[in-house]
């Protein structure tokens, strides 16, 4: 069973829920903010671990969650994760006809295929997690920069 971690937009609570159920039920291990976060647990901290810990990492991109801070730093924390290990994990599923912002299309790591949940089945989006991870990144090349400051990476490809 893969294990998942999605990330969304609250705002798009109502969209996103009859496909996580849908993976329930097809035996899907989801981990959603709701279901792992506790009172007094460090956000910061327990998402990056759920991220770490996750097979796959599903983005649901809408209008809303493009502009999500929160999105953003899952997405920043699946790119690193995806450069240190060489393995694509990042699944992207367009909830809806969106602007994806320059700060994401800027890195080539972002450059993939999207699924797009307006006109694909949730049979697609299955039947790519069994495929498994893919390599990625296997000929790139960069320099980790070792700073002193807690939880930053810095790589310069």
């Amino acid at each position: 069973m893969s294990i998942v971690f999605i990330s969304y937009a609250h705002a798009d609570r109502n969209q996103v829920t009859p496909i996580l159920n849908s993976l329930e039920t097809a035996g899907i291990d989801i981990r959603i903010d709701e279901k792992f976060l506790d009172t007094g647990d460090s956000t910061s901290f327990q998402i990056s671990s759920q991220i770490r810990s996750a097979d796959f990492v599903i983005v649901f991109l809408s209008a809303i969650s493009v502009h999500s801070e929160w999105v953003k730093k899952e997405i920043f924390e699946v790119l690193y994760r995806e450069l240190t290990t060489k393995a694509s994990c990042l699944l992207l599923c367009k909830l809806e006809s969106c602007e994806i912002p320059d700060y994401f299309t800027r890195w080539k790591q972002f450059d993939r295929v999207y699924l797009d949940l307006t006109k694909d089945p949730i049979s697609k989006l299955l039947a790519r997690m069994n495929k498994g991870k893919r390599p990625i990144f296997e000929d790139e090349q960069f320099i980790y920069l070792n700073l002193p400051i807690p939880l930053l990476h810095v790589y310069l490809t």
